[in-house]
């Protein structure tokens, strides 16, 4: 498990900060900014995986589509539904000339969230990720992420 892709990969494990997870979780940010985004594309799905303190993936989404542009377009684009400041978004791209807004399409969220201690005794290397890591379907498995059927009863469509 690294931040290169490889013919087993299928998915990808993002870290996000609590309090914009929260705002996807519950269908008020539909799209997650990015400076950087691995090579995946619409319709898959992303493992989320929220950062400090809660320290867990606690579910997933599904990508609409990915818009690249430069942050005076993305701004346009997106400060409806991104659940983040004008201050704080320009703050995040200062010194950037193109970012990334990946829209989002379906969520789910896990009934109990998979804890890091669970996800260290399941793979011996796993840390999380500063921004992304992409997983293998070996690895997505042995942690039953991809068991969405579990999950209906909190899916949201956005």
């Amino acid at each position: 498990m690294d931040n290169t892709q490889s013919e087993t990969t299928k998915y990808v494990l993002l870290s996000i900060q609590p309090e914009y997870a929260e705002q996807i979780f519950e269908g008020k940010k539909t799209v997650e900014l990015r400076k950087a985004f691995p090579k995946i594309g619409r319709s898959q799905w992303v493992i989320v995986y929220v950062s400090t303190p809660v320290k867990a993936i606690v579910g997933a989404f599904q990508i609409k589509h990915i818009v690249e542009e430069n942050p005076t377009g993305m701004w346009e684009k997106v400060k409806d539904i991104a659940g983040i400041t004008r201050e704080k978004f320009d703050s995040y791209y200062n010194g950037i000339n193109l970012g990334y807004g990946i829209f989002i399409e379906q969520v789910i969220r896990y009934p109990e969230p998979i804890s890091l201690n669970t996800l260290r005794e399941s793979s011996d290397n796993f840390s999380p990720p500063q921004n992304f890591r992409y997983l293998d379907s070996d690895f997505a498995d042995n942690l039953n992420l991809l068991n969405f059927e579990r999950c209906l009863q909190s899916q949201i469509t956005v």
